[in-house]
């Protein structure tokens, strides 16, 4: 399990001169936030937290999201991100590291009597800056060291790499804005027939397929898919290895009587 850091979202805005810098609503700082947290979850290894305060709104419940690979809670009315913050290094379980960044006195002084670590809304900044600056320079001697590979694929497969190094949860359609599938082209023995569905979102003709939903191996999920819409009940691969990576845009509908708002799938053929 790895450590839990639970950020104070709107302390850290506070103690952050960019938003003021740079006139930023609000809600820009919110999405600025959290893309500074997940590059920097990509490079230190802990599972972190972002909780927004929402005491003092009309929300009845409490919302849980993820954006980026970085967990987003927004409390609901007359819960306060320290509540939140309190209840969660009171779940942990007591052999786990969990660090709090916030400048409130009294929050830093609960969660250190609860066995948390405390750090400072600037202090966490600062450690970002140096986190990211130290990564890139690791990841740039990495870049030489194996003859510069990622800077040569094509910009859609470095983005499905990039989210996979942030620990973004791609396996499974928790994800809202993309999510990994896997799919085949399906030939006969004698490779002179292709099998295809007619897949009524698209209105068109396309390779076999579907979401890994949780599973890590995608050969094997690609292989369910496959017999899941074909009919088939052997199928084998012609081979194991990746024949390619494609970003496909998913508009938004409605299935099963809800809506699926537009995302990505980060799919594996």
């Amino acid at each position: 399990m790895k450590p839990l850091l639970l950020v104070d979202g709107y302390n850290v805005i506070g103690a952050w001169s960019v938003p003021r810098e740079e006139h930023l609503s609000i809600e820009q700082a919110r999405e600025r936030l959290v893309h500074l947290i997940a590059d920097y979850a990509g490079y230190c290894g802990e599972e972190v937290i972002v909780v927004f305060d929402g005491h003092y709104t009309d929300r009845p419940t409490r919302s849980r999201t993820m954006m980026h690979g970085v967990e987003v809670v927004f409390t609901k009315h007359a819960e306060s991100a320290d509540n939140y913050i309190e209840a969660a290094c009171d779940a942990a379980p007591k052999w786990r590291r969990v660090r709090v960044a916030t400048s409130d006195a009294v929050e830093q002084t609960v969660t250190l009597g609860r066995g948390a670590e405390r750090i400072s809304s600037r202090e966490f900044l600062i450690e970002i800056t140096q986190t990211r600056q130290t990564g890139r320079v690791r990841m740039r001697e990495e870049k030489v060291s194996r003859g510069d590979i990622f800077s040569r694929l094509p910009p859609h497969q470095r983005e499905i790499f990039e989210r996979m190094r942030r620990g973004e949860e791609l396996y499974t359609r928790a994800n809202p804005d993309a999510h990994l599938t896997a799919s085949a082209w399906v030939v006969s023995p004698d490779r002179k027939q292709v099998l295809m569905a007619y897949h009524n979102l698209y209105g068109s003709w396309a390779w076999l397929g579907g979401h890994a939903d949780g599973q890590q191996d995608l050969l094997a999920a690609a292989m369910r898919e496959v017999q899941e819409e074909s009919g088939l009940t052997v199928v084998r691969p012609v081979t194991p290895d990746i024949f390619s990576l494609e970003i496909l845009t998913v508009d938004g509908h409605e299935k099963h009587g809800r809506y699926v708002s537009s995302h990505l799938h980060l799919n594996v053929t």
